[in-house]
């Protein structure tokens, strides 16, 4: 397998292929069509803001990790690498390589500088198992991140 990071110009065509099984994997959890933001995706990607860690198998794209780079504002200096998606494709989900993409991207922030990593993961199945990840690497609980969709294709809260 071969581990880097690579411009979305570069990867937009293969990423887009694997960016539509993504969806329709979490698509129950997220009531949106399928619309990538590709031009939003080539100017965070121009401004330094965005970096996609990819994983390929002789060549091919089989998986990658989004990483959006933003500055703590409470604290002068700190850079902050977040996890945007996170996708490998079915058949290569036991070959071990979305937690070697996991390393290598954690590897790379090391030497680029970044003080923190904010990783996430969906709960359950194999989520749940990202989380025993994470730990191992010595992350810590930090908070809950709750989704409220308010769009037009947000179904209405009944609940009250």
């Amino acid at each position: 397998m071969e581990l880097n990071f690579e411009s979305w110009a570069a990867i937009e065509d293969e990423a887009l292929v694997l960016m539509e099984q993504h969806h329709r994997e979490v698509g129950v959890a997220r009531p949106v069509e399928f619309r990538p933001d590709t031009a939003q995706a080539r100017v965070l990607c121009a401004a330094g803001a965005l970096a996609t860690a990819t994983v390929r198998r002789e060549g091919k794209l089989i998986g990658y990790c989004m990483w959006f780079f933003s500055s703590d504002l409470e604290s002068v200096g700190t850079l902050i690498a977040s996890q945007g998606p996170f996708f490998v494709t079915q058949s290569e989900r036991r070959s071990r390589a979305g937690l070697l993409l996991l390393d290598f991207s954690i590897e790379k922030f090391r030497e680029f500088g970044i003080d923190n990593v904010m990783l996430h993961h969906w709960t359950g199945g194999a989520g749940e198992r990202l989380g025993k990840k994470f730990a191992r690497l010595g992350a810590v609980p930090l908070e809950s991140v709750w989704s409220l969709w308010l769009g037009a294709s947000a179904a209405p809260n009944t609940e009250k």
